[in-house]
């Protein structure tokens, strides 16, 4: 099975080369000029990404770079224009980002938008189009239109279908030269991406993230140490994601200050304390991805960008369980390491557990 993650301006030449000898088969990234930022403001984004510079490359130069760099190591990489629509005042500079973007090489687009496909022909592009899960593909008619009007190469698949539905679609669809697609660690959207037009704009007030109460927004008393504890952290984060580290014993004491109602239940409670996955993975479907080979699925999506080492760490992860037929659901716990995150039914991304009552 094939992996594909995301690319921002943090990721360089030899970080890239890391992430392919990891087993990473394509990429995907975004690009905001500064004149777009300064024009329509940070929030109002290309792509779904609207964090400023900070998910995604904002210097052509360096998405130039990168792309060099992912095509000399022989995989592939796409722009991602995948907003839910870009109105009439926006489209002249839209065109004119295109017009630059199709000077790079790079390998086709993940869009959503249909009326953007549209006007991506109308411009003159021909490279291939993967449809974004912001495109909501949730039937069989809606994957033959965009195939049959675009040319689409893959469709990614909605992360709110369950594994069954994603089954019945696909062999609906089985006369169709198609690829698919789906996400597997990461953050599952409580809602769907295809119908909110809400955007992730990292204020940290948005409605998806503030009122659905998860153990990431314990509120509480922190011990006396968390400063140190979050310092370190920051200074070594890749070794703080095992059973034992500072960041480990900090969520541990979580459970003696914060509210009972939000904890999640520790009862089994094996390895690291469930709310540390929970901040790692966030949604995790490891366990899925046996079932996702047998239907067909072509590429497993890791659908987050910025902080390279986290990147690395979900790409070990998860090719190693990619690389394993026989995986069963016992050895993708045991990469976990947490009993009490694996019995949490938010944090399965394919809730397999309600599938199988």
């Amino acid at each position: 099975m094939q992996l594909t993650v995301g690319l921002d301006r943090s990721d360089k030449p030899a970080g890239i080369d890391e992430f392919m000898e990891l087993g990473v088969d394509e990429f995907f990234a975004g690009f905001v000029p500064g004149e777009w930022s300064e024009r329509f403001g940070w929030e109002v984004g290309l792509n779904r990404r609207t964090f400023g510079g900070g998910c995604q490359f904002t210097d052509i130069d360096e998405l130039r770079e990168a792309i060099q760099t992912v095509h000399a190591g022989g995989k592939r990489i796409l722009i991602t224009l995948n907003g839910h629509d870009y109105g009439h005042e926006r489209l002249p500079m839209v065109r004119e980002v295109v017009q630059a973007l199709e000077g790079l090489g790079h390998d086709g687009y993940v869009v959503a938008d249909p009326a953007l496909m549209g006007y991506l022909r109308e411009w003159g592009v021909d490279s291939l189009f993967h449809l974004s899960t912001g495109g909501g593909a949730f039937n069989s008619e809606t994957i033959r239109f965009y195939h049959e009007r675009f040319g689409l190469r893959r469709v990614v698949i909605p992360r709110k279908m369950t594994l069954r539905e994603m089954g019945i679609l696909m062999e609906r669809v089985a006369d169709l030269d198609l690829e698919f697609e789906v996400m597997v660690i990461g953050y599952r959207c409580h809602f769907n991406d295809e119908f909110c037009f809400s955007l992730h704009c990292g204020t940290g007030n948005n409605l998806c993230t503030e009122h659905v109460s998860t153990p990431k927004q314990l509120r509480g008393r922190f011990p006396g140490d968390w400063k140190d504890i979050i310092e370190e952290a920051i200074d070594y984060p890749a070794e703080q994601f095992s059973e034992g580290s500072r960041l480990d014993e900090f969520s541990r004491a979580l459970e003696a200050v914060a509210p009972p109602e939000r904890l999640p239940p520790e009862s089994p409670q094996e390895g690291q304390h469930s709310v540390l996955p929970l901040t790692m993975f966030n949604n995790c479907g490891l366990c899925a991805i046996p079932a996702l080979r047998e239907m067909g699925v072509h590429t497993l999506k890791i659908p987050v960008r910025g902080a390279p080492w986290q990147k690395r760490y979900y790409l070990e992860v998860v090719r190693a369980v990619a690389n394993q037929p026989g995986a069963t659901a016992a050895d993708c716990r045991a990469l976990v390491n947490s009993a009490g995150f694996c019995a949490l039914p938010e944090a399965c991304y394919y809730h397999l557990a309600d599938q199988e009552n």
